[in-house]
């Protein structure tokens, strides 16, 4: 059955001509080559992990099942305290549309198809359906959900857990059709594309292995694998790690698997704005699971200053912040400033997005305009009437005017299979992201802009895995690379990106 995060609208993917691409991007379909044994390289990577989702999302069937018996007319028993504080926000802001979803929407838009309705009529009779007779029993859940919510001591983790929750609830009730707009789409599509409703795979054709390797444990192992990959094609230069969706559970492994390499951590947890540690008991709702700005640095750099800001939070599923590090190059003595991010997914807020970078961004720098900066992450960035092209084009302006994109360097090594994408979606849920003749559909969710600096190329990598959990190289092994491409089998449901620039004068 289909489990949909159904908040968002998406249109369909526009022309090449019309999608978010750099003017000039001398994009070379081979592997990053070993560059030149140059102290004043830096590589940057900027990587959106993939939240460990199996850990935060543990209880959500428990949660959606809460749900559906209430839907079927039940007072079911709500879930214990220990699996409650469990759930992270994104599982509990769509745990009540996704039982709509599962349990009304999928069976009445079949149903009408089988007395003859075309998808529209169907899709339209169930949503009717759904808000006439269905939605009293939530009104009857929230009643239950703010008793149980008087139990707790006003303010405290548990309090605010249950206000997320009945919020998320009120939200269902009074905006259905906004909630469901998604999940039409998609069930239409499947249905005009494949003779199908539902959108995932069930869980019976998707082995315990491979399920065993799709979880965080495993895919980090892979992460770590192609970052080591690549860094070793820059030996003799600095490097640093900007990651998005690390959660600080994801921090706190990752930091001691990449020790080594990356021995320097400016990590913060993104509701408490405090250094990022493991928290094992919440204070503050959502800080056990919530994303962090984290950047890891090679020894070569040192950090002189840092700091941090909010950015539009518009969703209220996550805070949105920015991370800028001063650091200094101590092989050459020259410094530069590197802005991680990770910003809101609602399109309504990409102005006021820019507004804030630019304004964060221009006082971090101060009056030295000609420090070198390196700004990147996943900017949310959609394309067509979403207004990606728009927001990245302003972003490019304030104080990033005149810089560069990483693919507009000399060369921007990249499969031809990712070339013109930042982002694959996960097996089965993404449908709008399709492969044709072998190619990822475009999108440009990632982004990484530079001033002050020469960028020698910049390459992206997919990240895939085989069924030992070991990287596949596209050029060695194509025909496994595409199959397991194809099927998202890859450490996450970004791409990898990274930058190669001179720190000195060339």
């Amino acid at each position: 059955m289909m489990l949909l995060a159904a908040a968002l609208t998406f249109t369909t993917l526009q022309p090449m001509e019309t999608f978010i691409h750099p003017e000039k991007c001398n994009s070379v379909d081979a592997p990053l080559p070993s560059m030149a044994d140059r102290d004043d390289y830096v590589i940057g990577f900027y990587y959106n992990i993939y939240l460990p989702v199996e850990r935060q999302n543990k209880c959500e069937p428990e949660l959606i099942e809460y749900f559906s018996k209430y839907l079927v007319g039940q007072t079911p028993e709500f879930l214990t305290p220990a699996q409650f504080k469990t759930i992270g926000r994104y599982a509990l802001s769509y745990a009540p549309i996704n039982a709509i979803i599962r349990d009304r929407l999928s069976p009445l838009t079949e149903q009408g198809l089988k007395e003859g309705k075309n998808i529209d009529e169907a899709l339209a009779d169930a949503q009717e359906q759904i808000q006439n007779n269905d939605l009293v029993s939530y009104r009857f859940a929230l009643e239950q959900l703010r008793l149980l919510r008087d139990e707790e001591v006003n303010g405290s983790a548990m309090y605010e857990r249950f206000t997320f929750l009945i919020n998320s609830v009120e939200d269902c009730i009074t905006n259905l059709s906004r909630l469901l707009s998604r999940a039409k789409s998609t069930m239409k599509l499947n249905y005009n594309e494949r003779g199908i409703i539902g959108d995932q795979n069930e869980p019976s054709t998707v082995t315990e292995e491979e399920q065993h390797l799709a979880r965080f444990d495993n895919r980090r192992k892979v992460m770590i694998q192609e970052i080591k990959n690549i860094r070793d094609k820059v030996l003799q230069g600095a490097s640093f790690l900007a990651l998005q969706e690390a959660t600080p559970d994801a921090v706190v492994e990752l930091k001691e698997d990449l020790k080594d390499a990356y021995p320097t951590w400016i990590s913060f947890n993104n509701i408490t704005g405090s250094p990022t540690e493991l928290v094992e008991e919440e204070e503050v709702f959502g800080e056990s699971s919530t994303f962090t700005s984290t950047l890891a640095l090679s020894p070569e750099l040192e950090v002189q200053r840092h700091a941090l800001a909010n950015l539009p939070s518009t969703s209220g599923i996550h805070q949105r912040r920015i991370l800028g590090v001063e650091v200094v190059n101590t092989k050459t003595g020259r410094k530069f400033a590197i802005f991680t991010t990770h910003t809101e997914h609602i399109p309504a807020s990409y102005h006021n997005t820019v507004i804030k970078v630019h304004e964060f961004v221009r006082d971090f720098i101060g009056e030295n305009h000609d420090l070198p900066i390196v700004f990147g992450g996943d900017l949310n960035a959609f394309e067509g009437a979403s207004g990606g092209e728009k927001f990245i084009q302003e972003m490019r302006e304030g104080p990033f005017a005149g810089g560069v994109d990483y693919r507009e360097g000399d060369q921007f090594f990249v499969h031809k299979s990712i070339a013109d994408s930042t982002y694959i979606g996960i097996e089965g849920v993404d449908s709008r992201y399709k492969f044709k003749d072998g190619i990822l559909a475009p999108n440009a969710l990632d982004h990484i802009l530079t001033k002050n600096v020469k960028v020698v190329c910049g390459t992206r990598s997919a990240v895939v895995y085989d069924q030992q959990g070991k990287v596949v190289d596209p050029y060695l092994q194509p025909e496994l690379y595409q199959e397991r491409l194809e099927r998202r089998k890859t450490a996450s449901d970004h791409l990898l990106n990274a930058v190669i620039f001179y720190n000195s004068e060339p």
